[in-house]
This record gives C-alpha cells, structure tokens and sequence, in this order.
C-alpha cells in the first residue's frame, strides 16, 4: 500500500452574494407598493459569474406590475423578465465590495399596483432571492421577505409590517 500526502488546501472560489438590507425596504402608499432592493457581493474571493447570476423578485398576489427599474453600479440597465407572480433580473459581474457602506452594488426598484381584491390586498408580500453560478459560501444572505396585514383583514383598517 502507498500513502500519499494530502494535496496542498485550495481555496474554492467563491461569490458571497447578499442583499444589502439597510437599503432594502418598501414603501406603501394608497394604492402603490414600491420594492427597493440593493445586490453585492459581500466577501467573496472572487466576482460573481457574469452570466448566470440573478435576482428572482416575488410579486404580491394580484398584483399588476407598474414598472421595473434595475441598474448596475454604473447606473446602466439591467435586463429583466417577467413570468407570472415572479420578476427575474439579470445581475451584473459583482466583485467583492468589503466598503461599509458598500460601493459596488446592483439597485432593483419594482412598483406594483395593489390588488383590487380585499384579502389580496390585506396580504400584500415581496420576496426576493440572489442566486449565481458561482458558489455561495453564506446562503442566509441571500434572502429577504416583506409582508403586510391588515388589521382583521379589512382593507381600510391599519397596515402591520415584518420582515426579516
């Protein structure tokens, strides 16, 4: 039997994509939601992959899109799609940013018009979820929710929020 030495440790290269949660909120007006979400790359070893890297936005239920504005660091457009109750933006080639605040980091606006409906419109909810083909070593980043209640699911009553 032959013992062979371990090989030398690599370091796996990786891209810590995360959303940037002091930036990320909604604003709620009468008949608006509007989504603000800002995507970095946390403290990878390296930049994220330029082709399969995205942003996948939940859309409330009954909701009508208004529009979408998504930008680069340089403020140039990004491509987005939307199919169904979901909205998937193309991010761009995101390097670590370790800047506080960060510097280099995607903006997503999404407006919606709110449900016409009473229960829909009482349980109004964003999701949004960062993914590329490059690994990921903190997945729990990567994730952001908002939800809104009514109070006793009447429309005209105040609205709670959460998040996480």
């Amino acid at each position: 039997m032959v013992v062979v030495d371990p090989p030398e440790a690599v370091t796996p290269s990786v891209a810590d994509l995360g959303i940037y949660l002091p930036k990320t909120n909604v604003e709620e007006t009468t008949d608006s939601l509007i989504l603000n979400t800002y995507i970095y790359n946390v403290n990878g070893n390296n930049c994220s992959d330029s082709t399969n890297t995205k942003a996948i936005i939940s859309l409330p239920q009954n909701s009508t899109v208004k529009s979408v504005y998504a930008t680069d660091p340089d403020d140039h457009a990004l491509t987005w799609t939307q199919c169904n109750a979901n909205i998937e933006v193309e991010l761009s080639w995101l390097c670590p940013d370790t800047a506080q605040p960060p510097t280099r980091m995607d903006q997503i606006i999404v407006v919606v018009e709110r449900s016409k409906f009473p229960h829909p419109r009482c349980q109004a909810a964003f999701g949004v979820f960062v993914t590329s083909g490059m690994p990921d070593p903190v997945p729990d980043n990567n994730h952001w929710w908002w939800r809104t209640t009514c109070e006793g699911l009447d429309p005209s009553a105040p609205m709670r929020s959460g998040q996480d």
